[in-house]
C-alpha cells in the first residue's frame, strides 16, 4: 500500500492540531481523513508517522507527539517514531514519557 497520500493527509491534520496545541487519538485522526483513503493497521500507523516526521526540519517538534493513546497519554509507538526521526533513544519508559511531554509542550508554547 502506498502510504504517501495517507502521510500527507495525516500531516495536514496534525499541523492543524499543532496550530491549536491539541492532541488527537487515531480515532480522531481517522474521522478527519478524506473519504477513500484506506484504514491503517497499527504497524502502518507507525510507518505513516515516521514519514510525517522525517519530512520536518531537524529541530522542529515532532508532529507524531500529538498522536496519543485513548487516555490522551503517550502513544506506545512514539519512542520508535522519535528514534526513526533521529531523536535520542530514551532509556526506559519514564525518559520516553518525559521526552514526549517536552515535544507536546513545544507545540503548546508556539
Amino acid at each position: 500500500m502506498k502510504l504517501d497520500p495517507l502521510a500527507a493527509a495525516v500531516k495536514t491534520i496534525l499541523q492543524k492540531a499543532a496550530a491549536t496545541g491539541t492532541t488527537l487519538t487515531w480515532a480522531q485522526i481517522r474521522a478527519q481523513l478524506p473519504p477513500g483513503l484506506p484504514a491503517l493497521e497499527r504497524s502502518q500507523q507507525t510507518s505513516v508517522l515516521i514519514q510525517v516526521d522525517r519530512s520536518r526540519a531537524g529541530t522542529a517538534p515532532l508532529l507524531s507527539a500529538l498522536v496519543t493513546g485513548a487516555d490522551h497519554d503517550m502513544h506506545p509507538a512514539y519512542p520508535r517514531i522519535a528514534a526513526a526521526a533521529g531523536r535520542p533513544q530514551p532509556r526506559g519508559n519514564l525518559e520516553a514519557v518525559a521526552q514526549w511531554a517536552v515535544e507536546v509542550s513545544r507545540f503548546q508554547r508556539a
